[in-house]
C-alpha cells in the first residue's frame, strides 16, 4: 500500500460518538468514491 504524492483532504466530519444509528445520515447519493480512505 503506497500512496505517496497524494494530497489529502477532509470530506466529512462529525463529532460526538459514533453509533450504528450514525448510518442513517450517510450521503450514499452522491459521495466521494475515488481514492478515499476512512479514518
Amino acid at each position: 500500500w503506497h500512496i505517496d504524492g497524494y494530497a489529502f483532504w477532509v470530506v466529512g466530519m462529525d463529532g460526538g460518538v459514533w453509533t450504528p444509528a450514525s448510518r442513517k445520515q450517510y450521503n450514499l447519493r452522491d459521495a466521494v468514491s475515488r481514492s478515499t480512505t476512512q479514518v
